[in-house]
């Protein structure tokens, strides 16, 4: 077989000797006609789209300044030359809205612009941020979004999803190749696994009819839309697999979002009472246990931990087992988590792991003038803040779901009125490390998750200092707070129990963030969506973590109120050391960078210290206080403390609101 090929100088052919023309794209029509889109650098904001025969003769050609009476300006950008679905050539824009602050596509035909025609676009609603444009007429678009395949019509509002990624056993799309609506091919890479596939769609008029048992899940879809689309993206990729996989059973998500009237977990509870129950639960973002716990509606899930030969009690995390029974029944699993803490220099807190309410005031009280407790983002009322920033994970002390009663007692009236009193500096962003080295700021929010993050934040604070993680103060002095990002459970009314439970062992095995693929690439620590609850995972990682090296770039900023700051860049790379067999396999397969690279750049390592281990340690073995996700309960509170920390209510009133709101709420 021989090949041909043709060569022309796009800057002979559609330039002059005074341009300087920069070939950008190019598109290849049906009857053999070039579309060519570039750049003249020459004149500053000439951009030319030229029609070319493949001999390389110039059929029609147009700069888009002139066709496209706003584009000089900057609110319009090129973005490619397309067929649309009924085979006319266009010009796709993007355009800038600032009322959404995204970019939206709208299209002309190539003769329209070419033959001088006005410029009168096919503009759509969709935005640049929420999906990919794949195909499109002047009636209809089609996007590739994160869950499908969505369809807008042409002055009307609204999307039609025509295919759900699920529906087809993957989890996202690369690329989607019509040969017509009704038939067309994804091509789709497992961001884990990276094995890569491509699928034929055919559409029928008969929907899909799975073969295996399907096992339904209801879970927050506006997830994705948060600063956790981590958890989603994680999740739809894991259901993809094990539908890919399994040969018993399929997973179907059922999407639950909230609105301007109800939340998700009104939606949700609404199902359950009515008898329209899932088979499964996903908690994790809007959705919240704590309301559901007193409806009875979950299985225990120690029984499929007694008769498993691998997942049993043992085998998991104390802190994800005993917070979370309910009369010694387990009703749901952690998958996914974090701690949340407050640290301070060791020389100046102590080392006490926790502290009571009383202990807590009197260190307010025993400050220094000039000396402040935190730091805080907001300027508008510093001490509110403080109260809204320790809330969360000190509620539970107040409020008992499965009694179904509160008790906003003394020791809460001691921590609103300690709040209310506490010197605390109000400042966004990072402070100088000096702040706290000086001891000019005692604590710092600390939160122990993503590792990499975790290091980021210790070094900004404290540097290589000893520090501790002493919590927030409680009534019983249990002050770290486990954070759950996801947890499942099986409903009562399961049709597969068995396979409910095949499906949470399998996403816990196949989850985000386990250790062992950090050998391989130590950057993927970024990407750790919190830690996994099986010991053996904890063992991986502390492994790991004991040949990670984490490098920051400490560049001073300059914050708002004048204040430097710390702005750090990090790179994550493996200790060099011949003596460890895991080190041993980064060198002699030269994956990612090396630390004399990072000496070269003027990057400060930091290693995860003994003392750092000995305390996470401790918090797997022995947390167990888990931090509030009930928005409504939260909500309430901090609405009528708001009363308090202005001025407006005292403190007795204050609390007798609380008490008889919150009350009410969790009778509803």
């Amino acid at each position: 077989m021989t090949y041909s090929k043709l060569l022309y100088d796009i800057d002979e052919t559609i330039g002059s000797s005074d341009t300087t023309l920069y070939f950008d794209s190019a598109f290849l029509s049906s009857d053999g006609t070039v579309y060519i889109f570039s750049q003249d650098y020459s004149s500053g904001d000439d951009s030319y789209v030229v029609a070319m025969t493949p001999t390389g003769e110039v059929k029609s050609s147009f700069r888009l300044k002139d066709v496209c009476p706003d584009y000089a300006s900057g609110n319009i950008t090129f973005n490619s030359v397309r067929e649309d679905l009924d085979g006319n050539i266009c010009v796709v824009f993007e355009r800038f809205n600032p009322d959404d602050g995204y970019n939206h596509f709208e299209f002309c035909r190539y003769d329209d612009l070419a033959n001088g025609n006005e410029y009168k676009p096919v503009k759509f609603r969709q935005d640049f941020g929420y999906g990919l444009l794949v195909a499109f007429s002047d009636k209809e678009a089609y996007f590739s979004t994160v869950y499908g395949l969505d369809r807008e019509t042409v002055g009307e509002n609204g999307y039609d999803q025509i295919l759900n990624w699920l529906d087809v056993d993957i989890s996202g799309c690369s690329d989607i190749y019509f040969e017509s609506l009704n038939r067309f091919v994804l091509t789709f890479t497992d961001e884990y696994t990276f094995e890569s596939y491509f699928i034929i769609v055919t559409r029928t008029e008969e929907p899909y009819e799975s073969q295996r048992d399907v096992i339904t899940i209801a879970y927050d879809e506006s997830k994705t839309n948060d600063t956790r689309a981590k958890a989603t993206r994680n999740l739809l990729n894991i259901v993809s697999r094990f539908n890919r996989t399994s040969g018993d059973y399929r997973i179907k998500l059922i999407p639950y979002s909230s609105d301007d009237v109800s939340t998700a977990n009104d939606k949700l509870y609404r199902d359950i009472i009515s008898g329209e129950m899932p088979d499964m639960v996903l908690f994790g973002g809007s959705i919240t246990a704590d309301p559901f716990l007193k409806t009875g509606a979950f299985m225990d899930l120690y029984k499929f931990m007694d008769k498993d030969e691998t997942y049993t009690q043992d085998a998991f995390l104390p802190c994800v087992l005993e917070p979370f029974e309910v009369k010694g029944k387990l009703p749901y699993i952690v998958t996914n988590f974090s701690f949340e803490t407050l640290a301070g220099l060791t020389d100046v807190i102590g080392d006490k792991t926790s502290w009571t309410v009383d202990e807590f005031a009197k260190l307010v009280d025993s400050l220094e003038k000039g000396q402040y407790l935190m730091k805080v983002d907001s300027s508008t009322d510093p001490q509110y803040e403080l109260f809204r920033t320790i809330l969360p994970y000190i509620v539970s002390d107040y409020v008992d779901y499965n009694k179904q009663k509160c008790n906003f007692g003394d020791d809460f009236k001691k921590l609103l009125e300690t709040c209310k009193r506490a010197p605390v500096k109000a400042v966004e962003g990072y402070l100088a490390t000096e702040n706290y080295l000086d001891g000019d700021i005692v604590l710092g929010k600390i939160s122990l998750g993503e590792m990499g993050g975790y290091m980021k934040d210790r070094f900004a604070m404290f540097g290589d200092k000893d520090i501790t993680l002493i919590g927030y103060p409680t009534d019983n002095g249990e002050g770290t707070a486990l954070m759950y990002d996801l947890a499942f459970s099986i409903t009562k009314d399961c049709a597969f129990p068995e396979g409910a439970w095949e499906f949470i062992k399998y996403y816990i095995a196949a989850g985000p963030g386990q250790w062992e693929n950090f050998i391989e690439m130590p950057q993927t620590v970024y990407f750790a969506d919190g830690f996994i609850p099986t010991k053996e995972t904890e063992e991986e990682m502390f492994t790991v973590l004991d040949t990670m090296v984490f490098y920051f770039n400490t560049t001073p900023t300059r914050l708002d109120n004048g204040d430097e700051g710390l702005k750090l860049d990090r790179e994550i790379d493996t200790k060099i050391d011949d003596t460890n067999e895991l080190i041993k396999h980064r060198q002699e397969n030269a994956v990612g960078s090396d630390q004399y690279f990072h000496q070269l750049l003027g990057y400060i390592p930091v290693y995860f210290s003994e003392n750092d281990a000995e305390q996470l340690r401790a918090m797997f073995d022995d947390c167990r206080r888990v931090a509030s996700k009930d928005d409504a309960v939260l909500s309430i509170i901090l609405e009528e403390a708001s009363a308090y920390f202005s001025g407006v209510r005292n403190i007795d009133d204050t609390v007798k609101f609380i008490t008889d709101r919150v009350n009410t709420r969790i009778h509803e």
